[in-house]
């Protein structure tokens, strides 16, 4: 007996395709246009959340963090990391690293880079050498250690112009004569975006000198042991560690255990697994809609050639291998169509890290790097694997349902089957579900991506800079932090240029529990206090849009001798106490005090800011400012409107920093102007995206529906001739066609409506989308698709009409 896999075959189904070039090329298109979103959005997704660092075992590497409330991820101290290090055997090559701001260069050569402060256990933990020179050793930490600084590959290029005889030479960093010891291989920028690497303070290293300094840490998972495990040795360490030295007020809640990540789902945060799965479910459902459309463009030519085979198979070809033959034409399609798709999605990987190099210079992750690679290639496998098994599947249903005897009786003239019905009718279904989700998803992420190219500040963002700076504990007591506030704040307002400052630190995000505030005269009771953004500031609030309405502003003199005070926003005053006054009404911040937190009096109510992340749902303008002298804080953010150029600001804003410490430098400085620049271009090239998969999404939708439609009309070709031949009007013959494309409309949306609800939830659980918006995108869309199918059952019906009924009776 022949082999069902002889190249015959696929010969025969080459030349089969190649003389019907115009039919061939609609199915690759269809299936490469699938297949391309499919494999960009996973190769995209994968190197961006899942794939191992660049390194040596770099699928091992993690970084370790604290379980905070509800599992969320907040920073270690150094304080708990020191103690705990010694005793962990899970965890090999533990390290901290703290990212901080410095200037390179002197005089009117100065230029702010970033800075990792750290220690040697990076590098072994890297396995990566130093391209020139060397990296840390454990002298390099010792006190009164000369000061030296190993070099990323773009600083040593970009900054000191790739001079080959650097390591060895002494460069300012941070005023400081600094020596440089080594230079990094290109793209090494470990633990994220470092551009040079610094040693740690020891204090940071020592478990008795260490303080509540939040850092970052990174680990490597033992041989043999899984990250599981070695979370539950961390966590049990880190509970031992908090009970013997239980926190003070204001330290970092680290509450329930450790967090192991890797580097890149920790860098794209809680929401990250929840991202990665529903985008790919996105283009899952785009290519499985590529599928249907393919296979429903397959089933109407293997409609057309019904008759042949049939006869074919009359005549003893063997049933499996005139099966085997259509199952080629599916694989050579396929295979086409895979390859087609690894190059557009290679192209648009290209494309992606291009535009990532150009404007995200800086805050580029170092594994971001997109092209093809093996993810691709076993993406694309793995992708037109399924894609012929999908294709393959509805082409065998039709087949093994088929009837010679019924197909050689109906002559070819159009007559429907039951199965061919059926499945007709699945596939209709099968295009409203899956583009109603498509479509829905793709209106809320439009409408989210626009609420991010016009956010509302609250202000104006022009002639404003900010700046992170962090007080490190060795240098800045505890009892002098605030009076460190203050001469900064003053500093500053005598640069000239300067004409508004003010000093902020975020205590409470709205969205987590240490925002909960407790009203006096209402009830204490836990899950029904009100939550807030809560902020401690330095200097009216103004400058940031938070003008004052009623009272006064909280003054320097508001410190922790003076009674607690604060001051609301108009939003959180008209929430809790309507129309009335809130000045002389009192509340407590029980979420970050605690209980027994003091009762604060409010003594001024200002303009409402939206404050949060612009994509959290927890954006709002429900505040509590409190004064910064009662909560000096280490890390504050320092905003400046400058009159003059933007150079300018920044300059002064550096000389104001060294003139309080020549140590203190920011994290960053940056304009208000450039935050919102690079928030709204990464939404405008996002939402560019998601707009061109979802346009091809609805092309295919209509295309698909008008062909399965077309198809079912043409089937009916006999039936309709026979009604208008008994009297049947026009009308009466298109109403039954469009009513059909109704009822599969109807049950369609049955069945998508649970699963675009179910879709909404899980969108509003993460992104700003309220019920009436998902509720009005939901109708848009029943609209856009019902108003689809209807006139994809409709014009075909128009065809089938200039037909004459004596023509389709001849066929009898």
């Amino acid at each position: 007996m022949p082999s069902l896999l002889s190249l015959a075959d696929l010969r025969h189904s080459i030349r089969l395709l190649a003389r019907t070039p115009a039919f061939s090329l609609l199915v690759v298109t269809v299936l490469s246009g699938g297949l391309a979103v499919s494999i960009f959005t996973f190769g995209f997704l994968h190197r961006a959340m899942v794939a191992p660092l660049p390194l040596d075992e770099g699928e091992r590497i993690v970084r370790i963090s604290g379980a905070g409330d509800g599992g969320r991820s907040v920073s270690l101290d150094a304080r708990t990391l020191a103690l705990i290090r010694p005793t962990v055997s899970t965890l090999t090559d533990i390290g901290i690293f703290v990212e901080r701001g410095a200037t390179l260069g002197s005089g009117n050569s100065v230029r702010p880079i970033a800075v990792t402060a750290t220690e040697p256990a990076l590098f072994t933990l890297a396995r990566t050498p130093a391209r020139l020179g060397r990296v840390f050793v454990a002298e390099d930490m010792a006190p009164g250690a000369e000061p030296v600084i190993v070099l990323s590959h773009a600083l040593w290029q970009g900054a000191l112009g790739g001079d080959s005889s650097i390591v060895g030479r002494t460069i300012e960093v941070g005023g400081a004569p600094t020596r440089v010891i080594g230079v990094m291989p290109p793209g090494f920028g470990f633990p994220v975006a470092s551009e040079s690497w610094v040693p740690a303070e020891g204090h940071l290293l020592d478990p008795v000198a260490a303080d509540i300094t939040p850092v970052g840490a990174f680990g490597r998972v033992a041989s043999g042991v899984t990250r599981a495990q070695s979370e539950v040795e961390l966590s049990v360490q880190v509970r031992r560690v908090r009970a013997e030295s239980p926190p003070r007020a204001g330290d970092d809640p680290l509450a329930d255990g450790v967090l192991l990540r890797s580097f890149p789902m920790a860098q794209m945060g809680e929401e990250g697994p929840l991202v990665f799965v529903v985008l790919n479910l996105l283009a899952g459902l785009i290519l499985l809609l590529a599928c249907v459309n393919a296979g429903n463009l397959l089933l109407a030519r293997a409609d057309e050639r019904s008759r042949e085979m049939a006869i074919r198979q009359a005549l003893g070809a063997p049933r499996g291998r005139l099966a085997m033959q259509g199952i080629w034409d599916i694989v050579v399609l396929c295979l086409v169509s895979g390859l087609l798709a690894a190059l557009l999605s290679t192209a648009g990987l290209r494309m992606v890290d291009g535009w990532a190099l150009s404007n995200l210079t800086g805050n580029l992750a170092f594994w971001w790097r997109w092209g093809f690679d093996r993810t691709v290639l076993l993406a694309t496998a793995g992708f037109v694997g399924g894609a012929i098994l999908l294709v393959g599947g509805l082409l065998s249903l039709r087949a093994g349902r088929e009837r010679i005897l019924d197909t050689l009786r109906e002559g070819g003239n159009g007559s429907v089957g039951q199965s061919g019905g059926h499945l007709a009718r699945t596939l209709v279904l099968a295009q409203v579900v899956i583009v109603s989700l498509v479509m829905f998803a793709g209106g809320l992420a439009g409408i989210v991506g626009q609420r991010v190219l016009t956010v509302d500040l609250g202000f104006d963002p022009a002639h404003l800079l900010g700046a992170g700076v962090s007080l490190p504990q060795s240098r800045f007591p505890e009892e002098g932090l605030y009076a460190t506030h203050l001469l900064l704040a003053t500093r500053l307002e005598e640069e000239p240029g300067i004409d508004g400052v003010i000093i902020r630190s975020t205590l409470a995000d709205r969205s987590g529990p240490e925002g909960a505030v407790e009203v006096a005269g209402r009830p204490a009771e836990t899950v029904a206090l009100p939550r807030a953004h809560v902020q401690a500031v330095l200097r009216p609030l103004g400058l940031v849009g938070a003008s004052l309405r009623e009272g006064r502003d909280l003054l320097p003199g508001d410190d922790r001798t003076s009674a607690p005070v604060a001051v609301v926003s108009q939003a959180m005053a008209r929430e809790q106490w309507g129309d009335a006054s809130p000045i002389g009404r009192q509340l407590r911040l029980t979420g970050i005090e605690g209980p027994n937190a003091p009762w604060r009096t409010i003594v001024g109510v200002v303009g409402d800011v939206p404050l949060g992340n612009p994509l959290s749902r927890d954006r709002s303008p429900l505040a509590v400012y409190v004064p910064l002298g009662q909560f000096p804080s280490r890390g504050v953010d320092v905003v400046t409107r400058h009159a003059g150029g933007e150079s300018a600001g920044r300059a002064a804003i550096l000389r104001a920093l060294a003139s309080v410490d020549p140590s203190l430098l920011p994290s960053s400085v940056s304009s208000m102007g450039e935050i919102l620049r690079k928030s709204s271009l990464i939404a405008t090239s996002t939402a560019r995206m998601f707009a061109g998969c979802f346009v091809f999404a609805l092309l295919l939708s209509i295309s698909g529906t008008y062909g399965l439609m077309a198809r079912t009309v043409v089937r009916r070709t006999r039936e309709i001739g026979v009604r208008r031949a008994l009297g049947a009007t026009d009308a009466m013959v298109v109403r039954m066609l469009v009513w059909q494309g109704g009822r599969h409309l109807g049950v369609g949306a049955v069945i998508a409506l649970p699963l675009t609800v179910l879709a909404g939830v899980a969108f509003g659980q993460v992104f700003p989308i309220g019920t009436g918006v998902a509720i009005a995108t939901a109708g848009v869309v029943a609209i856009v698709v019902g108003a689809t199918v209807l006139l994809a059952s409709w014009l075909p019906s128009r065809r089938a009409l200039r037909i004459a009924p004596v023509e389709v009776l001849r066929g009898e």
